[in-house]
């Protein structure tokens, strides 16, 4: 056995999590101990934009096996009551239908285990949009659990992409009391005053990134979408970053606000109803794509 193998599991820990990931993750073929070592890790990072394609006998079977694998490891975070300090989700959306029940599944245990950070990103890819004919896949959203918005140790969330939050949203219980980063990215929102709703009870918010989200319609959620049209934020005593894109009438509330981007898009524009109070310094960036 090396001598590094026998070291305190938690300055193992600590070594992996200066390793790059695809490093870190290939100390688990090592020896038995760095494979207890790696599946006892309290920082989980799944990214797959590898499984593309219809629900073909390979298709289910790679998924299948990336199922066996974060189940293997969040069972043992679990048995050994361990801390889950980071944990993060990248798929391709078109597996939501496949995929949500397990995605339910994950994010209750990790709700259970006292997550840290939560990023959740179900966004395609940058060099993909498509099938190879051009053609784009259907895919259906999918519901976050609202027991995410009950972990007291979350200190950053992210949302990205093919995600739904409904009415019921309301009448749930938000205790992100420790929450200091919060990104939300092209969400779907049944309700207008939702994002509004969910930064109200984030005290201690202090990043703040609200990128083109959807309002959309109950009785047809896959038509008449539009854009968030407007951001109201009130008291947000601790903020001191916000990005805000393709919002068109925005107001802020916050005493320590120092740095404000607002870019607009083709589709957008920044109008002349933003008004900013009670803050010291603001950086303001508007850039327009072409």
């Amino acid at each position: 056995m090396d001598r590094i193998s026998v070291l305190p599991e938690a300055i193992l820990h600590d070594i992996l999590a200066r390793l790059p990931e695809k490093d870190a993750a290939r100390t688990s073929v090592f020896s038995n101990e760095w494979r207890d070592t790696w599946y006892s890790f309290p920082i989980l990072s799944i990214r797959d934009k590898i499984i593309i394609g219809s629900y073909s006998p390979q298709i289910i079977s790679k998924l299948d096996i990336l199922i066996g694998y974060v189940m293997r490891r969040l069972l043992k975070l679990r048995d050994q009551s361990l801390t889950i300090k980071v944990f993060k989700l990248d798929m391709m959306p078109e597996h939501n239908k496949y995929m949500s029940h397990h995605f339910d599944l994950w994010m209750n245990m990790v709700s259970e285990s006292c997550v840290e950070v939560l990023e959740l990103c179900l966004l395609y890819s940058a060099t993909y949009r498509g099938r190879p004919d051009g053609t784009e896949y259907r895919y259906d959203q999918y519901d976050l659990p609202l027991c995410v918005f009950e972990v007291r140790s979350l200190t950053k969330l992210v949302l990205k992409g093919k995600i739904r939050l409904n009415q019921s949203f309301f009448n749930h219980s938000i205790k992100l009391f420790s929450l200091r980063t919060l990104c939300l990215r092209e969400l779907l929102l049944e309700d207008k005053g939702i994002i509004e709703h969910l930064i109200s009870h984030c005290p201690l918010l202090e990043d703040l990134t609200v990128y083109c989200c959807l309002v959309y319609n109950r009785k047809n959620p896959f038509r008449n979408k539009q854009f968030l049209e407007s951001l109201f934020l009130h008291g947000l005593q601790k903020l001191k970053e916000a990005d805000i894109q393709g919002i068109q009438e925005v107001y802020i509330d916050a005493p320590n606000l120092e740095n404000l981007q607002l870019c607009s898009f083709p589709l957008f524009w920044i109008s002349d109803q933003i008004e900013f109070r009670q803050f010291h310094k603001i950086e303001m960036f508007a850039s327009v794509e072409h």
